[in-house]
């Protein structure tokens, strides 16, 4: 079924200091503490400065720089990896690779996740442009790899690379190609993969690939699913330009069995979903096996402005930091979803409002640099 092939990489040469989490995690004060602290980190690239009318033949302009400099390695390097990351307490550790953008669009990898078609289709132009995948989306499989695959020999090997960085270490040792062979014919073998974390990256390969008229590969990090951590996301609004939606949002909450609330240590971590409007608080109790869902169909439905301009943050440590939302003017707090549902919504092809989960593992921008060619 899903093939998990070879992949090409460049990779930087000094990645402790040239590699970046993604670009969005930073406010812009700290990217350029960023630009200033690496000197030749990957930041430089993907975030020019100044700023040109058109950023994406600069950020091109800049790759080849790169190469040409040796900042990442001059040849390509191609093959199937085992990838180890540990940070605080935690191991995740799975198989850098490639999967066809095909075994997206005939999901044989699973996708749980709508996306906004705005975003796909500036990342598809981003990608025609810059034609390089700067950060592998992550896959999760369900069953155990090959047992016939001896990882502790592998890892017994000299590392591709082995770094720290923002306190997380960092390992890759490559495969030989009877191992590359097991795991291709191990994939084969698998019902289905599933999508975790990426979804507009994918989107934007898929709308490149039918651009162009060819399949497209794209880097992954497969996984097994007990390695995968579940998150939320906080749906939010600094401001709302309707104060009459805001009092009809209250009356669907009510209507709903929501009742407003004194937060507290308790009390914020109590409800499926927790709503801040205005100064209040609203918590609604019951089994939701999909918060998300629930407050899109019954909170927002009749809401389209409101639903259409929520921003998201995500939530890691779940609860309710009321000194940090007490100047928004609404925010919706929710319980993540199980795996048992995650898995089975994407099995039966049902897809989530965009930014419903946020799923760890999250990787590094600028390590693994793929090319599309």
């Amino acid at each position: 079924m899903p093939v998990f092939q070879p992949l090409s990489l460049f990779l930087p040469h000094t990645p402790q200091n040239q590699v970046m989490r993604s670009l969005e995690d930073y406010t812009p004060n700290e990217i350029t503490a960023l630009k200033s602290d690496q000197k030749e980190g990957f930041i430089h690239i993907i975030q020019p400065e100044p700023k040109t009318e058109d950023k994406n033949l600069e950020i091109r302009r800049k790759w080849i720089n790169a190469l040409n400099n040796q900042l990442h390695t001059p040849k390509k390097k191609t093959g199937v990896f085992w990838y180890k990351i540990k940070t605080q307490g935690l191991t995740f550790q799975g198989l850098i690779g490639a999967c066809s953008a095909l075994e997206f669009k005939k999901r044989t990898i699973t996708q749980h996740e709508k996306v906004y078609e705005h975003r796909v289709q500036l990342m598809a132009d981003y990608l025609e442009t810059v034609r390089i995948q700067a950060e592998p989306v992550v896959v999760i499989h369900e069953e155990a790899l090959d047992s016939k695959i001896d990882f502790i020999q592998i890892e017994k090997r000299t590392t591709v690379f082995d770094f720290q960085y923002e306190q997380t270490h960092h390992q890759m040792w490559e495969l030989n190609r009877a191992e590359i062979e097991q795991v291709m014919h191990w994939s084969m073998h698998q019902p289905h993969f599933h999508l975790a974390d990426g979804h507009h990256r994918v989107a934007s390969m898929l709308h490149y690939s039918y651009q162009k008229q060819k399949t497209a590969p794209i880097s992954c990090f497969l996984i097994h699913q007990s390695q995968l951590e579940l998150h939320s996301f906080v749906w939010f609004l600094k401001t709302c330009k309707s104060k009459d939606d805001l009092d009809r949002l209250v009356e669907q909450i009510k209507l709903h069995q929501g009742k407003q609330i004194d937060l507290n240590a308790v009390e914020s971590k109590r409800f499926e979903i927790t709503i801040k409007v205005g100064k209040a608080y609203f918590g609604l109790e019951g089994t939701f096996s999909n918060p998300p869902v629930f407050i899109n169909e019954n909170l927002l439905d009749s809401l389209p402005q409101l639903a259409e301009a929520l921003q998201y943050q995500p939530n890691p440590k779940q609860g309710v930091d009321s000194a940090k939302w007490e100047d928004f003017e609404l925010a919706f707090f929710m319980k993540p979803i199980s795996k048992a549902v995650l898995f089975d919504l994407a099995r039966k092809g049902k897809n989530l409002p965009a930014k419903s989960t946020y799923i760890l593992p999250k990787l590094l921008t600028g390590l693994f640099v793929s090319p599309i060619e």
